[in-house]
């Protein structure tokens, strides 16, 4: 085959079905290779495409593409959009503040409102601590209003010709309204035909296939990391688990927050499981998945990670009645927003793209996050955010 039929062969077939038709493996082979895509995409190769595996096996060390003779100097346009856009960049996921995100949001709100943070530079954050109830000052030229869901959002007329909009929240109370030159709609785009039902049918239609990944994460604090230690290994990627990947968290030091450096000392271990099933598109698998985790208590949760990490360690010295402290489950039923991709969105690359119908500028309310994207991460939503404004701005 020439190169371009080679990528459109893998663009139609899921990283398993390469494994098992083409590659010719042992089916155990493609059993131990299932979760490799589990923490990059919230689903597992039996929905993960062959194309996107293809591209990303330098970094993800996926096998059984090297006997292709088909080079990868440079991307497939049926890659991913973010695999085509990160292609050859060197950026280790370490580049990371020890708390996440939250960090980059906590930054920003503190600049826009003095007073909020003790600091708002990259080195101090982790550190600083907090005043909450600066953020609804009448005072402040930005205000945040915590606890409010938005339950409605319309241009005050006609949308090609309105000057501002209303918008519509519950105070725990009651509802109250608030009135704007213009408003963007940060929140999952699914949510949107609710709020502004009187959006084109098209539209509402295009901002429904906003589904979102199911996704879990838990951190589990150690008392010390010995047995890791002793073990070698400071990564474990799971086969047949409930969670897919166990990992104790990067090295990362800001001032006056170290990373602990001895085993002796305390560490946490991040856990990921993903609920989505296989075998089916993304969307599918997604919904099939939250209604599994909707029916798992918490209690097996904390049962399979006790369980796991003592599979995992107990021959190194772990006990989990002694080492683990403590427990954090964090369940988002709507986690990633997933991206287009082979061999599901026949669509891909030529278009047109529902996200684009979805995020269409209403009057004065513009569409962001990550789901007018689409993509799964921050870079996403900053960028869908940019746009947003530019649109109002340009009114």
């Amino acid at each position: 085959m020439s190169r371009k039929q080679k990528q459109e062969q893998l663009a139609s077939l899921t990283y398993s079905r390469y494994l098992l038709d083409v590659a010719k493996v042992h089916p155990d082979v493609e059993r131990f290779c299932r979760t490799m895509s589990n923490d990059e995409w919230a689903y597992d190769t039996t929905t993960f495409g062959a194309i996107d595996a293809w591209g990303s096996a330098r970094g993800w060390n996926y096998p059984g593409f090297k006997g292709l003779g088909l080079d990868n100097d440079k991307p497939s346009r049926y890659n991913s959009p973010t695999m085509i856009k990160e292609w050859g960049a060197e950026d280790p996921y370490i580049y990371h503040f020890p708390e996440g995100n939250q960090a980059l949001v906590r930054m920003m709100v503190g600049r826009m409102i003095p007073g909020f943070a003790s600091a708002t530079d990259m080195d101090a954050i982790t550190t600083a601590s907090y005043d909450y109830g600066r953020l609804d000052l009448s005072t402040n030229k930005v205000r945040f209003r915590l606890a409010s869901p938005v339950v409605s959002v319309a241009n005050d007329g006609a949308p090609e010709s309105a000057t501002s909009a209303t918008v519509g929240y519950f105070d725990g109370h009651t509802i109250r309204t608030v009135r704007a030159g213009a408003v963007i709609m940060a929140c999952w785009n699914m949510m949107i035909p609710y709020l502004m039902p009187e959006l084109p049918s098209e539209q509402r239609a295009a901002l429904r296939q906003a589904v979102k990944m199911p996704m879990l994460y838990a951190m589990v604090q150690l008392r010390d990391w010995k047995a890791w230690h002793t073990a070698g290994v400071d990564r474990v990627r799971w086969t047949g688990a409930y969670w897919c990947v166990s990992k104790l968290d990067h090295p990362v030091s800001m001032p006056g927050y170290d990373f602990p450096r001895s085993p002796d000392e305390p560490a946490t271990v991040h856990m990921i499981a993903t609920p989505a099933k296989g075998g089916m598109a993304p969307a599918q698998g997604a919904v099939a998945g939250r209604h599994a985790l909707i029916r798992t208590p918490f209690a097996h949760m904390e049962y399979t990670i006790r369980d796991q990490l003592t599979r995992l360690l107990g021959s190194a010295g772990f006990d989990p009645e002694r080492d683990i402290e403590a427990i954090t489950v964090n369940r988002w039923g709507h986690g990633y927003a997933p991206e287009y991709c082979r061999p599901w969105n026949a669509f891909y690359p030529d278009g047109p793209f529902p996200a684009e119908t979805a995020r269409r500028q209403f009057g004065r309310i513009a569409i962001a996050n990550s789901d007018s994207v689409p993509a799964a991460s921050a870079d996403a939503a900053i960028a869908a955010g940019h746009r947003a404004v530019s649109e109002l701005m340009a009114l």
